[in-house]
């Protein structure tokens, strides 16, 4: 998956209240473990990254992918 990645400001709240950086969406988008296709068009990567599981909603918007939430 290419293209740009643009945070909601939802994700970037949720990005520093639970410490999960910039680097580790981008593992999880660009190589995630598994994907999951949800509703409205909208996937879930997931990776794990140490002792720790990153998920990731996300929907692809033309080249780009905006991130809805992490935890």
């Amino acid at each position: 998956m290419n293209g740009k990645i643009i945070y909601t400001n939802h994700a970037k709240q949720r990005m520093e209240e639970r410490e999960i950086t910039v680097k580790q969406v981008e593992q999880a988008v660009y190589g995630p473990d598994y994907t999951m296709s949800s509703f409205e068009g909208k996937h879930i990567a997931t990776k794990k990254i140490g002792n720790h599981t990153i998920n990731v909603v996300y929907k692809p918007e033309m080249d780009n992918i905006v991130v809805i939430t992490v935890y």
